[in-house]
């Protein structure tokens, strides 16, 4: 069995992080490889939106046939103005929800989390993750690695190249130059 194959047997990919002009094409890398994915840019159907009075006062006529109806949507209304970067949030529960339901039906298989470099918002994600994060907390024994940009990725999922933090899980990374240094090493020790 080759590498490939070794790693496919024993990973799951599950993409947590990326730059939004590099996300939807991580995206369909990994989903076309059998993972899976949390990721979301601020255009996502699930990314929370502020409400609009138009959009609000459609809601309070149609469904708010009671006081508490009506006080929910114009609670909703508000925080949709007044909190400050929901998409956290949001975030975390896809991710934590995402973890949990790989972890469960994964049998035999390692959940391994994936991201991309990027900017402070992928830098906050990436950060829930690793020692010391909300997440890495709840999921220690999911390892997290984060490629310097999508051709990296691209390497991995597609050539499994190996970054140097893939080797914490038990693959070496595949380039020509390590294959001729094993090679040297072979001949040193057979002298």
């Amino acid at each position: 069995m080759d590498l490939q194959q070794q790693f496919d047997k024993q990973v799951i990919l599950f993409f947590v992080s990326a730059p939004e002009h590099v996300l939807l094409d991580a995206q369909v890398c990994i989903e076309g490889k059998g993972g899976f994915t949390a990721a979301f840019t601020r255009n996502d159907l699930g990314s929370p939106k502020k409400n609009g009075v138009c959009q609000i006062l459609r809601r309070l006529f149609v469904t708010a046939n009671s006081t508490n109806k009506a006080r929910s949507l114009l609670n909703d209304f508000v925080a949709s103005w007044t909190i400050q970067e929901r998409w956290k949030m949001v975030w975390f529960g896809r991710v934590r929800q995402g973890l949990e339901m790989l972890i469960k039906i994964k049998g035999q298989k390692k959940v391994v989390a994936i991201a991309i470099k990027g900017g402070r918002q992928c830098d906050w994600e990436q950060e829930q993750l690793s020692p010391g994060g909300e997440l890495h907390t709840l999921f220690p024994d999911t390892p997290l690695i984060i490629f310097k940009d999508l051709d990296e990725l691209v390497n991995f999922v597609e050539k499994r190249t190996y970054p140097d933090p893939c080797n914490r899980l038990g693959f070496q990374r595949s380039t020509q130059r390590d294959a001729s240094n094993q090679a040297r090493d072979h001949h040193r020790d057979v002298r």
